[in-house]
Parts: C-alpha cells; sequence; structure tokens
C-alpha cells in the first residue's frame, strides 16, 4: 500500500524491461494526486514501456511500482480490471472501432464496465460535452478530423472518472495547432483534479504549458528544468 494517501503512483528501485532488454534501471519517482507530468525522450528512450508497466500491459520483475494503492510486481491478471478502472489510458493511434459511431464506442466500454442501461444514453452525451464532440456522436471515427478521434479517445478515458489519465504521444499524429487544442483539453481536466501522465516529445508544448517533466535518457529517469533543454 502506497502510505501518504496523496500519492497515486510510487515507484522505488524499479527496472523497466521491452521484451528481455533492460531499458530502464533504478526508476525512482512518486506521482501526487492532481499533478500533471510529462514524461520526455528520445525515440526508443523507455518513454512507452514504462508507461505499460506502470498500467500492467509490461510485466514488473524488478522493484516496486505501486499504482493508486496496488502494487504491480508479479501481479495477477485478474486484478487488473479492477485497476483501470481507476486509470483512463490514451493511445496514440487512437483504437476506435471502426464500424461503430463514436457514441457506441462510448457505450461499449460502458456495457463492459458495468454500466446499468438506463444511465448510459444520458452519460454518453455528458461525456461527449466534455470534449466538444456532443453534435458528432453518431458520426463514424472515419468521418473525424484526427484531433476529432482524439478529443472521443480522451472522451473515452473519461468514462470511469478515473483517478489518472495516462497519455502515451497523445498529439503525435496531429499538426501543431490541433496539438495545442488538446494540450489545453488535458489542462483542463487536470484543473478539475485529475492527475495526469503524459509521455511527449512536443518540447514546443510542453515549454508553454509548463509542468514538472521527467526525462528517460541513458537508462535511467530524472527529473529536470523543462527551459534547460
Amino acid at each position: 500500500m502506497i502510505n501518504d494517501i496523496n500519492t497515486v503512483i510510487d515507484i522505488k528501485d524499479a527496472s523497466i524491461f521491452h521484451r528481455y532488454n533492460t531499458i530502464l534501471n533504478n526508476v525512482n519517482f512518486k506521482i501526487k494526486k492532481g499533478e500533471f507530468v510529462y514524461i520526455i525522450g528520445k525515440t526508443g528512450s523507455g518513454k512507452s514501456s514504462l508507461l505499460k508497466t506502470i498500467y500492467g500491459d509490461l510485466i514488473l520483475k524488478m522493484g516496486s511500482i505501486n499504482v493508486v494503492g496496488h502494487e504491480m510486481r508479479n501481479i495477477k491478471k485478474s486484478k487488473l480490471p479492477f485497476i483501470r478502472r481507476k486509470l483512463g489510458i490514451i493511445f496514440q493511434d487512437f483504437q476506435l472501432f471502426q464500424d461503430r459511431s463514436i457514441a457506441e464506442n462510448l457505450i461499449f466500454v460502458m456495457k463492459a464496465t458495468g454500466w446499468k442501461k438506463n444511465i448510459i444514453n444520458d452519460n454518453v452525451l455528458k461525456l461527449l460535452s466534455k470534449v466538444g464532440l456532443e453534435d458528432k456522436a453518431n458520426r463514424y471515427p472515419h468521418q473525424l478530423s484526427g484531433g476529432e478521434q482524439q478529443r472521443a479517445v480522451i472522451a473515452r478515458a473519461l468514462i470511469n472518472n478515473p483517478i489518472i489519465l495516462i497519455a502515451d504521444e497523445p498529439t503525435g499524429n496531429l499538426d501543431p495547432k490541433v496539438s495545442e487544442k488538446i494540450f489545453k483539453l488535458f489542462l483542463e481536466i487536470n484543473k478539475k483534479g485529475t492527475t495526469i501522465l503524459m509521455a511527449t516529445h512536443n518540447y514546443e508544448l510542453i515549454k508553454k504549458f509548463k509542468n514538472r517533466t521527467l526525462n528517460c535518457i541513458e537508462g535511467k529517469v530524472e527529473e529536470i528544468n523543462i527551459n534547460n533543454i
């Protein structure tokens, strides 16, 4: 268990693996409730592998990662769904069902996580309204721009009112203007109390919207002043 109730992620002496190779060693940091934290680093530096280990997609073999009160080392697969209900995970490549409308994409997740039928439809519209897509509920992913699809993914990640949003390069495939709008949306969500952990290589925007920054470099994770890069 995490001793400090304000700490939502606590990593101690963790080693992060990519396949059979150690990509990060001796990782130590904490994230408190309500923080907005960037993870930066070159391609292949371990950003995505670190995030995947935090939410249980990669196995933690050495050290400790405690996420919202759950120890991730050698965690049983049966426990992962309970932890992930407290997390919202946002992928760069959207991972939306192409044969379903945006509303149907959200409804699928709601049903899968136990929402009652009589409240699903109203809450779908509320979620889409949060990300400015209330008028696009019946559109299919291919009918939306890249920025709109990412907003839909963010709405999907907010379904279960997560404690933490984990975003892996959420603006990687978007143009600069759209990327800035997505960053601002994350800032709005964070202001309402949701902790955000974002891997990104968009240095221009993280210098504009300054927050705590962790750098994956030479097999280590170091906290840095973003003005120094």
